[in-house]
């Protein structure tokens, strides 16, 4: 309408009374009606809003008011006149549509973000917007590929319901618009592929209540079951891990058999195994790259809570210098480093299981931002807490650190800028307390560490043995202690 010809007679706007849905459909441009035989919008927003002049006999004019703006004047607010205002609707005029003509209209928009922005108009709206959201819902059953054609033809903000069953998946799941993934009813949704990366996200997402399983060895970069390279992403109540050989997912899965619920305790120092044959045999570690379970990407934040990573053939999780917050969740058993790697990046834990990784519990290099605050880090091969280079921000409070291989907590690194270590717990790690720190408050926490051990504190890390496995579990009387406390000396330096 922008460009039709009105030289000698300028366009005037007025209010426009309520009309029934019959009123509207007779006003709808006939170059705009959709398969259904409803007005689409579509093309308007792509910009492609046919002519009006066909439509309309005596050009689009509306008769009754004093005001006459025309269209530039709109357009430009510096050649509105003030002498004639454009004339305002009543007071109690409400802008509302028939139900069920609103929820037409709310069904052409994509749920991202035009959807999410009506909700902002107004109470009613939102209400109907979110009715309208709610049966946006796509339901993928348990086929071979199922989910990757779902992805593929799902539109921006829609919801994918993954039923429950295997979920076989010949490559993996780009994620490039977002998208949430929820479980169905009835059973376990799993997700199993072969592929070097199962789930990669490039926007926001969400992912709850699934089960991901990455099986075989396929080498790749990154080599992990999710990795968020970019955007949002945001999960809850999920189960990853890697398989390795083990020949089904059926059999793979026997790592989360009778474990306890996400971030509670867990007591002993055994590793689940995979039952074959009825012969209990430890995860297989044949893999020429390890293979982490959560690869967080420079441009991604991710936030993980009551989900469990176990038996990965690599890192649990793998920051590189993207941002992490994690709750709630048990992170253990890593094959083949730490089960928390930061390389760079601000990474936040609270509340979370960690233990029983052939490596460190945490380990922290290339100036990570570092906060653990109420954890329980143990049994790990290496020490509970490494802090590998300097110049990051490393704050270490109110955590359970005890029954590690080597240190409680290691500073292997000349100097830090900023690191904060107080009410902290340490018990019966085979190498001590802390290791490693320099300078602390008065010099009192390095001196009474001499005092007790009655030697010079190593600062290089030595050799260690992994955990035992099933056939040698620990005894129960060294599980550790299970509450953390109120409070502890403690040291900032």
């Amino acid at each position: 309408m922008f460009e039709d010809p009105y030289d000698d007679d300028e366009v005037v706007f007025r209010s426009i009374p309520p009309m029934s849905s019959v009123g509207v459909l007779d006003h709808a441009m006939e170059d705009d009606y959709g398969s259904h035989g409803y007005p689409s919008y579509s093309g308007w927003r792509a910009g492609e809003a046919g002519s009006s002049t066909e439509i309309y006999e005596e050009g689009p004019t509306y008769r009754g008011g004093k005001a006459r703006v025309n269209l530039p004047a709109l357009l430009s607010t510096a050649h509105i006149d003030e002498s004639s205002p454009v004339t305002l609707p009543p007071a109690g005029f409400v802008f509302e549509l028939p139900p069920e003509l609103l929820d037409l209209v709310l069904a052409m928009l994509d749920p991202c973000p035009d959807l999410f922005a009506a909700m902002l108009c107004s109470r009613s709206w939102r209400d109907a917007a979110q009715f309208n959201y709610l049966s946006r819902r796509a339901t993928v059953p348990a086929l071979p590929d199922a989910l990757l054609r779902a992805v593929d033809c799902a539109q921006p903000g829609d919801t994918l319901v993954v039923a429950a069953g295997i979920h076989t998946l010949s490559t993996e799941i780009a994620v490039d618009k977002p998208l949430r993934f929820i479980p169905g009813a009835g059973g376990i949704a799993v997700l199993a592929s072969t592929h070097h990366v199962l789930l990669r996200t490039r926007c926001s997402a969400l992912a709850e209540g699934l089960t991901l399983l990455r099986l075989g060895d396929e080498v790749g970069y990154p080599n992990a079951v999710v990795y968020a390279e970019a955007g949002a992403l945001i999960m809850r109540d999920c189960r990853i891990t890697c398989g390795g050989a083990a020949p089904s997912a059926e059999q793979a899965m026997q790592v989360f058999d009778g474990v306890p619920a996400a971030g509670a305790p867990w007591p002993g120092a055994e590793r689940p195994s995979v039952v074959i044959n009825n012969e209990a045999a430890a995860p297989a570690d044949t893999a020429q790259d390890p293979q982490s379970g959560l690869w967080v990407g420079a441009a991604a934040h991710v936030e993980l809570s009551s989900s469990m990573i176990l038996c990965c053939q690599g890192p649990g999780i793998k920051i590189y210098r993207g941002e992490l917050r994690a709750e709630g969740n048990t992170i253990a058993f890593a094959s083949r480093g730490a089960n928390v790697v930061a390389n760079g990046g601000r990474v936040k834990m609270l509340h979370n299981e960690i233990k029983g990784a052939l490596g460190d519990g945490v380990s922290s290099w290339n100036n990570s931002h570092l906060s653990l605050d109420s954890n329980r880090i143990h049994a790990n091969s290496g020490a509970g807490i490494a802090i590998n280079t300097g110049g990051g921000a490393v704050n270490i409070t109110k955590n359970l650190v005890f029954d590690n291989n080597i240190c409680g907590c290691l500073f292997a690194t000349s100097q830090t800028k900023q690191a904060n270590l107080s009410e902290n717990v340490y018990e019966r790690n085979a190498q001590g307390d802390v290791q490693g720190l320099h300078q602390v408050a008065g010099h009192r926490f390095l001196h009474q560490q001499r005092r007790r051990s009655g030697a010079q504190l190593p600062l290089q890390r030595e050799s260690f043995a992994p955990p035992p496995i099933m056939s040698q579990a620990a005894d129960s009387q060294e599980a550790g202690p299970s509450t953390f406390p109120s409070s502890e000396n403690s040291m900032e330096m």
